[in-house]
């Protein structure tokens, strides 16, 4: 549901956003509380999508009709399980750079 409010604010900007099933599980996982339930999700949302998304945009990093990409992905020297989220920025069918890493 969170995602699906990102995916609309960007659709009014003609820029689709790309989430891939493991980061929806990344998400689920690293945004879910027993005490605070699903803040923590809105807070990743905000924090480790939207800002980036958000300063690329004004800086003209990210045009009308591109595609973001976000993938998990792990640190580096770690050897297995994903520890950071990975924006990348396509247009016109080729991947135009990385936008931001957590």
């Amino acid at each position: 549901i969170q995602l699906n409010k990102v995916v609309k604010l960007l659709e009014e900007k003609e820029i689709k956003l790309s989430v891939s099933s493991d980061t929806r599980d990344w998400l689920s996982k690293k945004g879910y509380d027993a005490h605070s339930g699903v803040r923590p999700l809105k807070r990743i949302i905000q924090t480790q999508i939207l800002n980036p998304l958000a300063n690329h945009i004004i800086s003209g990093g990210i045009a009308e009709g591109s595609t973001v990409e976000v993938t998990p992905c792990t640190s580096e020297g770690k050897s297995s399980g994903y520890e950071e989220l990975r924006l990348e920025c396509e247009e016109d069918g080729e991947v135009a750079g990385e936008l931001h890493t957590f």
